[in-house]
């Protein structure tokens, strides 16, 4: 009896906890060089994901963006950027994260944008669990050339794109 109970106490430990993305207390945001002096900033309001935890450790993040929900504060500049030469929400209305490799101090992702899939390193800047609650804070700079983000004015903007998330995940 008490090995069974052993190895049930050990298979439940083993188990991977799921946590879920809660998009109305966390962030995605992003800020790109303009005219090489100005700072354009903006955020995702609309998104999903999921988080696994397996041994204190983050083993699989998932997530998908909603493109129209692009806010930078100015009308004009977000339906630009939803149109066909930014990210053409027409064709293509999310943005994709898988993260494909994790330790304790970045991660690398699968992003696909507009149908084109690049691997991107974040940086793992803060981790925090409190058994169902979960804080992951990442960052990373994406070369929006990469994923043909080329649309007007796109010769007085800057390559690199900061990008930034603070994700509030509960327990699933």
């Amino acid at each position: 009896m008490s090995k069974i109970l052993f190895i049930l106490i050990l298979s439940l430990s083993a188990i991977a906890d799921t946590f879920i993305v809660q998009s109305d207390s966390s962030n995605i945001n992003f800020s790109v060089d303009k005219f090489l002096f100005i700072s354009v900033d903006g955020k995702f309001s609309k998104f999903k994901g999921k988080i696994t935890i397996d041994n204190n450790m983050v083993t699989s993040i998932d997530g998908i963006v909603d493109i129209k929900s692009v806010d930078t504060d100015n009308e004009k500049r977000d339906e630009d950027l939803k149109g066909e030469g930014y990210f053409n929400v027409t064709q293509h209305q999310y943005i994709y994260f898988k993260a494909i490799a994790v330790d304790d101090k970045e991660l690398e992702a699968a992003i696909t944008i507009k149908g084109i899939t690049k691997k991107i390193r974040f940086n793992i800047d803060e981790i925090k669990s409190t058994g169902t609650k979960l804080t992951l804070k990442i960052s990373s700079v994406v070369n929006r050339e990469d994923f043909m983000l080329n649309g007007s004015f796109s010769s007085v903007i800057a390559n690199d794109v900061k990008v930034s998330a603070t994700l509030q995940a509960y327990l699933q």
